[in-house]
């Protein structure tokens, strides 16, 4: 399970504080700073993993689809009378004990 906070629920809940602008615009600029997307979409490159089901993004039509790479047709997917590539891949998250 994925936890966090985005950059707005973080902006919106610290402008409630009652501090000075000052102090509260200096917190609020070196949180985002530090705020990185926890699941982000990662390009498909030498370092997508071949060894297991990953997450993929085909552009073409904005479809995600769960799938292993594999050696005869890569990661091209025959969808609608055309051959597509994905872009990008997320990692599967690991079974629950």
């Amino acid at each position: 399970m994925t936890e966090g906070i985005s950059k707005e629920d973080l902006k919106d809940k610290l402008s409630t504080l009652y501090w000075s602008t000052d102090d509260c615009n200096q917190l609020i600029t070196a949180m985002m700073c530090e705020c990185k997307e926890l699941d982000p979409w990662l390009p498909i490159d030498e370092n997508t993993p071949k060894d297991k089901p990953i997450h993929l993004f085909y552009p073409y039509n904005k479809r995600q689809l769960i799938y292993q790479y594999k050696e005869a047709t890569g990661w091209g997917l025959y969808v609608e009378f055309d051959y597509q590539h994905p872009t990008h891949y997320k990692l599967l998250s690991e079974d629950p004990e």
